[in-house]
C-alpha cells in the first residue's frame, strides 16, 4: 500500500513539475492509453486501475494494468 502511494504521489510530482524525461515517457505511453476502451475521456483517468494517466504514465516503475506498456 505504501509503495503504491508513494508511486502515486510521484507520478503527480512529475506532472507538475514537467521535466523532459516523464514527458518523454508520457509521450510513448499516452497513445497506447488513448486507444485503450478502459481510458475514460472525461476525466483521462483508467477504469482498470483509477489512476490519472498524465500522471501514471510518466513513472518509470509503473505499469499498465492490462500490459499495453
Amino acid at each position: 500500500m505504501l509503495k503504491k502511494l508513494i508511486s502515486i504521489y510521484k507520478g503527480w510530482w512529475l506532472w507538475a513539475l514537467d521535466n523532459k524525461e516523464s514527458r518523454d515517457l508520457m509521450e510513448t505511453r499516452m497513445p497506447l492509453c488513448n486507444l485503450c476502451p478502459n481510458k475514460i475521456k472525461l476525466t483521462n483517468t483508467c477504469k482498470e486501475c483509477g489512476c490519472f494517466l498524465p500522471a501514471k504514465t510518466r513513472v518509470k516503475d509503473e505499469q499498465c494494468p492490462i500490459d499495453l506498456w
